[in-house]
């Protein structure tokens, strides 16, 4: 065991490297030794470090801890103490999202701008890097490696159930544009082990994303539901048939409407995304034949205009029945039908997640009038344009 000279020197060194707090605490949960200038006081508790419960076990362990704040911490219990890295976030915090967090923590209105700068002065890490980190302070201490399954998983302090926990899989596509563009391909080409390997890595300079100013759970929600949107767009160019694709999207949301578990969320929306990448990659190999399959990517991507069997027959350079006869039999759909739903699909996209009026939605969408649009509509959705709306919509309008 070291010395607590050369522990002090060593947490000095990787404080003035890395910017993570370290603190050194007895078994009294007294700080022998801490370098955590920047941190501001905490907002909500006296002594944070205390409810943490490092010595709850008796055993030597290595944790990763997370708390309600979003905050992470890496503790190594030793014989003789314990020494805490952290708190870091994985991402930074908005003042908007402040907001959500009052409101579903229910703290007092007053401590909002203590809290935003309590947030602020905690380093942004990702939670796999503090790990690294941790793992070479065990080197330190004990000369040896510390292995992944040595460290314990995470837990969240009070065993809360809600929790802003952003992990190493975390898939938010409201981080990057160009994350999020690399996800989608991914799942339009139904490449699996792709979207496996760039969803162990997340995005950098990314930010939590807010839908709702006045529920983190209901943010997380919305994005879960921009995020199948985006999905279900890759899937369709990538040939899965849009009945299918359609009915796994409106199954996940429906499980997402009875979550009000932040994790459960989260898992629920990596599950749905890698399913969507599989039925893709099932597809890719399936007896569509390549003019279905240009006529299916054309119509996905020339929504807003019109779209007729003229034109898919030229472009596949096909006889007009002829297609429409091959169309019906390997999708299970007729091309009429077809298109139509793909463009109520994008309405009910619009409705959801723009302020557009029904009339700028028809009109965007090449629909005759507002009244063909409403049949053509509820024939697909079960229910009128502004019935949707009501239902769905997660815009905020000003």
């Amino acid at each position: 065991m070291k010395k607590l000279e050369e522990i002090e020197y060593f947490c000095k060194l990787l404080f003035e490297s890395v910017g993570v707090p370290i603190y050194f605490i007895n078994e009294e949960v007294e700080v022998v030794l801490q370098f955590a200038s920047n941190i501001k006081k905490h907002p909500l508790y006296e002594d944070p470090i205390r409810r943490l419960e490092i010595f709850s076990t008796k055993e030597e362990s290595c944790i990763i801890t997370s708390s309600p704040l979003a905050e992470n911490y890496f503790h190594l219990k030793m014989d003789t103490g314990a020494i805490l890295l952290g708190p870091t976030l994985e991402k930074s915090i908005s003042f908007e999202m402040i907001n959500g967090i009052m409101n579903d923590f229910q703290i007092q209105f007053h401590k909002k701008q203590e809290l935003f700068d309590y947030l602020h002065s905690v380093p942004v890490m990702i939670k796999e890097r503090l790990k690294y980190v941790g793992s070479l302070l065990y080197y330190f201490i004990y000369e040896q490696k510390l292995e992944t399954d040595d460290v314990m998983p995470s837990h969240s302090i009070e065993n809360l159930d809600v929790l802003i926990s952003k992990t190493k899989q975390e898939m938010s596509f409201h981080y990057s544009y160009f994350y999020e563009k690399r996800l989608l391909q991914f799942i339009k080409e139904g490449n699996i082990e792709g979207l496996l390997q760039a969803t162990t890595i997340p995005p950098h300079n990314g930010r939590f994303g807010t839908l709702s100013k006045k529920s983190v759970i209901r943010s997380e929600k919305n994005l879960f539901i921009a995020a199948i949107t985006l999905a279900t767009r890759a899937v369709l160019d990538g040939g899965v048939p849009s009945e299918e694709a359609y009915t796994v999207s409106d199954m996940y949301i429906q499980r997402l409407e009875e979550l009000n578990d932040i994790n459960a969320i989260l898992q629920l929306r990596n599950d749905a995304i890698l399913d969507f990448t599989k039925r893709v990659s099932k597809y890719k190999n399936h007896i569509y034949s390549k003019p279905i399959l240009v006529c299916q990517r054309y119509i996905q991507k020339h929504l807003y205009e019109d779209i007729t069997l003229g034109k898919l027959s030229s472009l596949v350079k096909m006889n007009a029945s002829y297609l429409s006869q091959l169309f019906k039999k390997e999708v299970g759909t007729s091309l009429n039908e077809y298109i139509l739903r793909s463009k109520v699909e994008e309405a009910e996209k619009l409705l959801a997640l723009t302020d557009y009026s029904i009339t700028e939605i028809y009109s965007l969408l090449n629909f005759y009038d507002q009244s063909h649009f409403s049949k053509v509509f509820k024939k697909y959705s079960g229910m009128t344009p502004k019935q949707y709306r009501e239902k769905h919509s997660i815009a905020e309008i000003d």
